[in-house]
């Protein structure tokens, strides 16, 4: 919590150092600006866009004109024309070429006219962004004009006008300057788009070998961060979507509302928003239609609206994404990195949004904040790494060890999965602990049903114990920590001379069944590592012990008949099947098929209670009665069927009408104070070498039972067919 909070307090202080530094910073930074001739621009709001160079230059006078740095047009967004005047004579410019930038490559029109002292037009060049780059006089990415030498105590007139919003940054080079400045910002925006590449490679196949969304959310977010610099910076219009006028006006608003949507995404995953708070869930679905809807809206709404909505995006966005921070809970520090590494990235990116609106002053900090924000990224991105790799090397060694011990799991879970005996699954356990572990002795506590324990040694002895009431309650106290035996339990386990001891609790879906305990006349120390393989060990053996009780009780509730423990039908045909197929010709194989007669009415007069009742009493007299290998399975309601291998049919015959003779001589006792006889009938059909099937031998012991109902029942009925 501690860290957390410090965390929050730097990143806070570090915005408001650097926002305070952005507002007071512009005098800092004003001798940077030697080359700027913004002080020396005037300029004219034509808003009907009707006005000429001519009427310019013939009927409009100083008055005319205002400053262009207090005129307040800078950063506005209007359908308008703005006539910028720069008096060269007042440059003093002397015997040398020079070039003139408009540094802000995204004006839809830039008309350059050159007038000498005289009032003549002697150079003009129409390009901007709705017309193609080859009409720019220099192939640049901003607008770049020469001026006439012979000239140059003339006027210089930029006409401009922009769908996006007005800036006008002018600057005066001489060629060996521009040259030199131009080296210096190619090298830098190199490493720049570099960095931002690099970022995106890395983080793919991060996103891709790890399956992990956050690294494409952030991905999508740097892809749309890039396509929105090189739309600042005019490389698209000359070298992605060449001569795409009408996209690149709408691709600044579009990429602004599709990097916050992305990094909010990143958010969502990277601070696992959905096992957040309500109210912040909601905050987040908002902003994703938001954001949805502003990328959308920019074919359709006016360029001002699509400008606004994005900006105010990315300041919802900045809000969010350190209300998230808050609210999260960081675990180590690359996490804290990583998260400080992209605040104050999308800091700096605001930093620059808010220059370009004039909210804050036009400074280093402003034009050059998304830079300088990405290179404080790649900085903190690489310590993050280092302590990632760090902690993923931790894992590793973890991972190993923790290995090695999951193999000896599997090799322990190949064995038990071949038991069918608990007492086989104990001795193997008590070696396999010993196999791992320094501890020489050991054995396990089972608790039975009476309150007394098992204790099962490693040579599978078996000793009854009953622990006093105290022992008792500290084990239902215990976890499922591995902890450590006290003298007393120890005693009343019959354990002396222990000087070290471990007791893990043997719990499986919450049930505690009892424990292991390890011990030794030796000090042994156990790692907390060591302790907690020890704990998932032992509990993948509950497990174990769980599941083969529960597959023994499944099994019988898959073959049996639920209410009379007779094999069902199901796994009477499957039994019966092989012992049909079993043997020679000469062997002989029968089917009895049982029905119990008028049962009906005892359902009827009794109720099903007591007809259920009266269907198991004679399940168990057929138990009783049947040959040793014989198959008893019930048909289905009221009806029984028995699969007989024996060469002796006379035998069969007797055995089944002496179980006919005992069920008619028993009283099955309906209610309190009612006992009624019941009598049965069946039939017998006997295998011969015509017989092809199982199912045509069933039919034909289903025929002679029908004879013995028509014949008036409580009869045998025998197919004679041989």
């Amino acid at each position: 919590m501690r860290s957390r909070k410090s965390v929050s307090v730097a990143l806070v202080a570090l915005a408001v150092v650097v926002l305070l530094v952005a507002l007071f910073s512009e005098t800092v930074i004003s001798s940077e600006k030697r080359n700027s001739i913004e002080a020396y621009q005037e300029v004219l709001i034509d808003e009907t866009k009707a006005l000429g160079i001519q009427d310019i230059i013939n009927d409009r006078t100083d008055s005319d004109y205002v400053d262009y740095k207090t005129s307040g047009v800078s950063s506005t967004i209007k359908d308008s024309n703005y006539w910028i005047h720069i008096p060269l004579v007042e440059l003093k410019l002397k015997g040398d070429e020079y070039l003139i930038e408009v540094s802000k490559p995204h004006l839809s029109q830039v008309e350059f006219f050159q007038v000498s002292k005289e009032g003549e037009v002697v150079k003009v060049i129409k390009t901007g962004r709705n017309r193609p780059f080859s009409s720019r006089e220099i192939m640049y990415k901003s607008f770049l004009f020469e001026l006439d030498s012979h000239h140059l105590d003339g006027e210089l007139y930029l006409m401009i006008n922009t769908e996006s919003y007005l800036q006008a940054p002018t600057k005066l080079w001489t060629h060996d300057e521009f040259i030199k400045e131009s080296t210096q910002s190619s090298l830098v925006l190199g490493v720049f788009y570099g960095a931002l590449v690099i970022m995106i490679v890395y983080n793919s196949f991060l996103a891709f070998s790890l399956k992990e969304f956050k690294y494409l959310f952030y991905v999508l977010f740097v892809i749309s961060f890039t396509c929105l610099q090189l739309v600042w910076d005019g490389y698209s219009y000359q070298y992605v979507w060449i001569n795409a006028s009408y996209w690149d006006t709408v691709a600044n608003p579009f990429f602004i509302s599709q990097s916050s949507l992305w990094l909010m995404a990143f958010n969502w995953s990277f601070f696992e928003v959905a096992t957040r708070s309500k109210w912040l869930i909601r905050a987040y679905q908002a902003f994703f239609i938001a954001a949805v809807a502003a990328s959308v809206s920019v074919f359709a709404l006016p360029m001002a609206s699509s400008i606004y909505a994005g900006a105010s995006l990315s300041i919802v966005a900045l809000m969010v994404s350190i209300l998230s921070f808050v609210v999260s809970k960081p675990k180590n520090k690359s996490h804290f990195l990583y998260i400080a590494a992209w605040s104050v990235f999308f800091y700096m990116s605001v930093l620059s949004t808010m220059g370009g609106f004039n909210l804050i002053p036009y400074s280093i900090l402003a034009v050059h904040g998304v830079k300088i924000g990405i290179i404080i990224l790649i900085v903190f991105f690489s310590l993050a790494l280092t302590f990632k790799i760090n902690e993923i090397e931790e894992l590793r060694i973890a991972e190993v060890e923790k290995g090695n011990l999951l193999k000896r799991l599997h090799m322990m879970s190949i064995k038990t999965t071949s038991i069918r005996k608990l007492d086989s699954l104990y001795q193997n356990m008590l070696q396999d602990y010993k196999e791992f572990t320094s501890y020489e002795s050991m054995l396990i506590c089972l608790a039975s049903e009476d309150q007394t324990y098992d204790l099962i040694d490693q040579f599978a002895k078996i000793t009854r114990v009953t622990l006093n009431t105290a022992t008792i309650q500290m084990l239902d106290q215990k976890n499922a920590d591995v902890t450590v035996g006290t003298d007393d339990f120890l005693k009343s386990l019959g354990i002396t001379g222990a000087v070290s001891s471990l007791i893990i609790p043997l719990e499986s879906r919450k049930n505690k069944t009892g424990f292991v305990l390890l011990h030794s006349k030796v000090q042994r120390t156990v790692s907390d590592q060591v302790k907690e393989l020890l704990t998932d060990y032992t509990y993948q053996i509950s497990m174990t012990i769980e599941n083969i009780v529960l597959l023994d009780r499944l099994r019988l509730s898959a073959e049996r008949d639920s209410l009379t423990t007779l094999y069902n039908r199901r796994t009477f045909f499957e039994k019966a099947q092989k012992l049909f197929s079993m043997g020679d010709e000469d062997d002989r194989f029968s089917i009895v098929m049982i029905d119990i007669d008028h049962f009906k009415r005892i359902n009827d007069q009794f109720g099903h209670v007591a007809g259920d009742k009266v269907i198991v009493d004679i399940a168990n007299l057929m138990i009783g009665n049947c040959p040793e290998h014989a198959v008893a399975g019930r048909y289905g309601g009221e009806e029984f069927i028995i699969a007989i291998r024996s060469n002796d049919s006379k035998r069969v015959e007797k055995t089944i009408d002496d179980l006919r003779k005992t069920i008619m001589e028993t009283r099955f006792e309906l209610s309190d104070s009612t006992t009624e006889q019941m009598t049965i009938s069946s039939g017998i059909a006997f295998k011969t070498t015509a017989t092809r099937s199982l199912d045509e031998l069933i039919e034909r012991a289903d025929d002679m039972l029908y004879r013995a109902k028509d014949s008036g029942r409580n009869v045998v009925m025998v197919d004679e067919k041989e």
